[in-house]
């Protein structure tokens, strides 16, 4: 549903993230203790709209981009010193109320969907950092710094859902949590997170799941849902990837059976056997089959709809690389660990806001693309000018000539002096 002519930028904006909240949050979370001259509204929106748009990729920049929009000058460590590991704490706060105001029903659902409450994509991306972060998050490969961002996304509300950060290290699985939340719900599952156990624990909580099957996994076939005219070739027994060597058949659609490692419990692990669903579809020029296992009945989809369903996949991908291309994640010009998390969560803040924008002037809102993110770069620093003087946060103490003068004083003047002494200038 589209805004009114008359709803202004900042008025959407303000009304998704209010002052009251930013300042309670703030207070809470101990992110300031006292509010002077650096508002922590104030403060918030720089970043949003200073760093996620690409306008200012590095500290120095957003401090003279948030001097210009309150119209104050601040000295450098008392601009500094206001990244905290408790501002992280409200980032992510932001970054979870933001993934609950987006999450609405836009997009058409296809006749198919009716049976699920959502459809959720579950994937994770890597970030490079600079190694002076190896510590805090280390990477797959020796003496690198990696942070990996994992991202539960709504296919009908096109929004995050569960967002995480963690070291690349760190296994895909055990960050996907899995409780009531998923009844009702289909869940495309990234190979990464492929395990018989999470998709017991999937099916045990009423919500349903599509997965590609690893290369490794063989499940043994007990039943064959499809019926073949002719001699057809016999199955039930056999393992999977044996099964299908030499097969011409265009359609798989069969239940197959995996034993599962339930958690130690007083002191016991008990072992059970499941059956899922595999189905398959064969490429026509390759002759190759994507396999898919799922718990979904033949009754509810069939094996077409659920590969066709899967490629749904193509939305949380295409986020990754926009966050990457177009909002510069990985252009992060700080080797510390609270500021680097800062950062990354008012990226994703960023996006959100243009989604936001999109959602309100637009009919049809998809997924932020290059034009939507190119347009809020263009208009980022007149965007959190206006949200300011929106918010009665500009004081205006010193005019522009002010802080030009006051920045262009050296901040190193007595490394300077020290170097005149010594006669090297």
């Amino acid at each position: 549903m589209t805004q009114s002519q008359d709803t202004t930028v900042e008025q959407i904006l303000t009304g998704f993230f209010s002052t009251e909240w930013i300042e309670t949050q703030a207070r809470e979370l101990g992110v300031v203790k006292r509010i002077r001259k650096i508002h922590p509204s104030s403060f918030f929106w720089t970043l949003v709209f200073g760093f996620g748009t690409g306008a200012h990729r590095s500290l120095g920049g957003l401090r003279r981009a948030f001097c210009q929009a309150v119209g104050i000058h601040v000295s450098r460590s008392s601009f500094y010193e206001r990244f905290t590991p408790a501002l992280v704490c409200l980032m992510k706060a932001a970054v979870a109320l933001a993934s609950n105001t987006l999450l609405v029903t836009t997009l058409e659902m296809k006749p198919m969907l009716y049976a699920f409450q959502d459809v959720v994509i579950a994937d994770g991306t890597v970030i490079k950092l600079y190694k002076l972060l190896k510590d805090k998050f280390p990477a797959c490969k020796q003496d690198q710094a990696a942070a990996k961002l994992n991202i539960v996304m709504s296919v009908f509300g096109k929004t995050p859902t569960k967002i995480k950060l963690s070291n690349q290290r760190q296994n895909e699985g055990k960050l996907l949590s899995i409780g009531p939340w998923v009844s009702g719900r289909l869940l495309l599952i990234d190979l990464a997170f492929f395990g018989y156990r999470l998709f017991d624990r999937i099916d045990r909580n009423g919500g349903f799941f599509i997965s590609r099957l690893k290369d490794s996994a063989n499940p043994t076939i007990t039943k064959v849902h499809q019926t073949c005219r002719g001699r057809a070739r016999p199955m039930l027994g056999k393992k999977v990837q044996r099964a299908i060597v030499g097969l011409k058949r265009h359609i798989l659609d069969m239940q197959v059976q995996v034993k599962i490692k339930r958690r130690i419990y007083h002191r016991r692990c008990r072992k059970v056997k499941r059956t899922f669903r595999l189905v398959g579809v064969r490429h026509p020029e390759t002759g190759v089959y994507y396999l898919y296992m799922t718990n979904i009945p033949p009754s509810l989809l069939s094996a077409g709809q659920i590969a066709a369903i899967y490629t749904a996949r193509w939305m949380v991908e295409l986020l990754f690389d926009q966050l990457k291309t177009h909002y510069r994640l990985e252009d992060l010009p700080s080797g510390q660990p609270h500021i680097v998390q800062t950062l990354i969560y008012a990226v994703i803040l960023t996006w959100m806001a243009d989604q936001k924008l999109t959602q309100s002037f637009l009919k049809h809102a998809m997924t932020a693309s290059r034009r939507q993110a190119a347009v809020l770069a263009a208009f980022s620093t007149n965007i959190l000018k206006t949200v300011i003087k929106q918010l009665g946060l500009y004081q205006g103490t010193c005019s522009l000539t002010r802080l030009i003068q006051l920045e262009l004083k050296d901040p190193n003047r007595k490394q300077r002096l020290l170097l005149q002494r010594a006669g090297m200038t």
